[in-house]
Parts: C-alpha cells; structure tokens; sequence
C-alpha cells in the first residue's frame, strides 16, 4: 500500500461465522495495520456467527458499516478531499478495511456488488491478509471477480460434502439433526459408555461434557419408539387413505392425549444473535408438527417399507 503523509479515513468490519471463533485475531490484525499505514479509524464492528453466504447488506452490522462510509465520503468531499496518485496508485482519501475479501462474503455476485459499492462511494477496499489497498483498476475488478468466484466454488463444495456426508448418516439411520418424532438416539463413546434420548438429542455442550468424560462420540443411532411409530402410520393412514387435513389430523391426536415429541419440555429459543428466550414446548399437536412429521425424509423412508394402507388405531 502506498504511504500518504496525511491518515486515511477508515472504515473497519471484521466477521467469523463459526461460534467458536471470535473477533480477537481480526482485531489484532487491524490493530497493526491502521498504526503501519497511518489509518484514522472512524469506526469499526462486525457480525459474529454469521456465514459468508449472508448477503452484505443482510447482515446484522455490515449496514452501518456502509452507512458510516457514505457520510465520510460526503464530508471528505465537502472538505474538498479527493483522490489522488501516490506512487503511481490513484488512493481514495478513505479506506474500507477488513482482512480478507471472503469477510465481505462468499457469494459472488454479492461480492461483486459489494465492492463496487465501495468504489462508488468514493473508498477503497482495504485486505489487509492479501496485499492491502485495491484501486478500483480494470485489472483489480478482475482478479477481485476471480476471487469471488472461488470463494463461491469452496462454499458449493462444503455444502456438497455436508450433504453427502448426512447423506450417508441418514442412510446407516444416525442422526441428522433435530431427534424427529418416532425415534430415540443412543450415543456411544469411545471408552463403551452409552446415553439414550427419548425426546430430544444432547446439546453441543451437553455432548462436549461426555466427550471429556469417556472420550470421543463414535455414533448417534437412531433407534425405533414404538408407541411413536404407531402412532405415524396412524397419521399416515388418515392422511393418505382417509383424506383427512392436517388440522383433522392434529384435532384428533390432542382429543386421544397423544403427546408430541417435546411436550412440557423448557426450550431456549434464539432471538437475534445475542438473546436466548425460555418457552415451555406445547403439548398439543399443531397441524404444523404433523406436516412436519408426515414430511420428514426419514419418516418418508420408513413408511415405505412399513404398510400404513391397513393401519390404524
């Protein structure tokens, strides 16, 4: 990048999408690299937990970043502060920063968008991992471009390999995600102690306890609940045979004091990234939950080798 004597104006906007990591290395980085080149950080923030895939403009913070950049961008103007060449490079008087470019997303045309906007306000996109500054020249747009499209190609491929590997899971019967109606799950771990579920599967920090304590979860295995299974082909028999609606379903579930999955369970719900609200789980069938049931990839699998045509209760 090169040197002004004067400090750039900057704007600074980190972000991480697994909630293990945290902003702590990306704050160091900016930290050194505004003293190196002399940046006056007008502000800085960032969206924690959130995928690279989160249009820029989605994002919870990613739009105060923009509009921090559009109103230094109209006082620098007013001040009569434009850009000019140094070293041979055209440098904005103002500077977006963050380390890399898939920060701004993986996505792209978002990506694309993104940057342009940038250029367009009057800033200049600033990585500070990949080689500092990028002027907006024909051959900057392009190798940005490149970029973002392997960014792109590297998240199709994480999510081709998250779904053949579910894939997989599901077809050896283990655990996918949420524990679905019909089903319970044992957990086996390494040293042979085992945990069976009935209602709802192990947390993540419920599961990092018992790893601590008798090593790593070699399996998640879904195991038949009877009485919840009858009680599918029954659902099924009134959907498929009889006719019946979701909401007949469900009615008569709650009239028979069947229970759903979770029913009187105390659940933390997400609201926002940093709030987490307790709710007591219903114990009345919506028809929502049977659509849910009836339509489970695993459900759907089981009830075509059961016979549900003769079943009822």
């Amino acid at each position: 990048m090169p040197h002004t004597d004067q400090p750039l104006a900057a704007v600074l906007y980190g972000r991480f999408s697994d909630d293990k990591q945290d902003m702590e290395r990306q704050e160091r980085m900016f930290d050194d690299y505004c003293e190196r080149h002399n940046l006056n950080v007008l502000w800085r923030g960032g969206d924690s937990a959130t995928s690279g895939s989160v249009p820029f403009l989605e994002r919870e913070y990613a739009p105060q970043a923009f509009e921090h950049l559009r109103l230094a961008a109209a006082n620098l103007r007013a001040a009569g502060k434009v850009a000019r060449t140094v070293d041979g490079h055209e440098v904005a008087p103002l500077a977006f920063v963050t380390t890399e470019q898939d920060r701004i997303g993986r996505d792209t045309l978002d990506i694309i968008f993104t940057l342009r906007a940038i250029w367009n306000i009057g800033a200049t996109p600033h990585f500070v991992a990949e080689g500092g500054a990028i002027p907006r020249t024909p051959e900057n747009e392009l190798r940005t471009e490149i970029r973002a499209s392997v960014a792109q190609y590297e998240v199709n491929k994480i999510r081709q390999r998250i779904r053949d590997k579910l894939r997989g899971k599901r077809n050896h019967g283990e655990l996918t995600g949420s524990l679905g109606f019909g089903w319970n799950v044992r957990y086996l771990f390494k040293d042979g102690h085992e945990i069976l579920r009935t209602s709802s599967p192990l947390e993540r920090s419920e599961r990092e306890a018992e790893c601590l304590k008798h090593g790593q979860l070699l399996k998640q295995q879904l195991e038949s609940n009877p009485e919840e299974q009858k009680w599918i082909l029954h659902m099924a028999y009134r959907r498929h045979q009889c006719g019946w609606s979701y909401p007949q379903i469900a009615g008569e579930l709650n009239a028979r004091g069947v229970s759903p999955k979770r029913a009187g369970e105390v659940l933390l719900l997400r609201k926002g990234k940093h709030h987490l609200e307790r709710r007591i789980s219903t114990s009345r069938w919506q028809c929502g939950n049977v659509a849910k049931v009836l339509n489970n990839a695993t459900v759907k699998a089981w009830l075509h080798l059961s016979t549900p045509n003769s079943q009822t209760i």
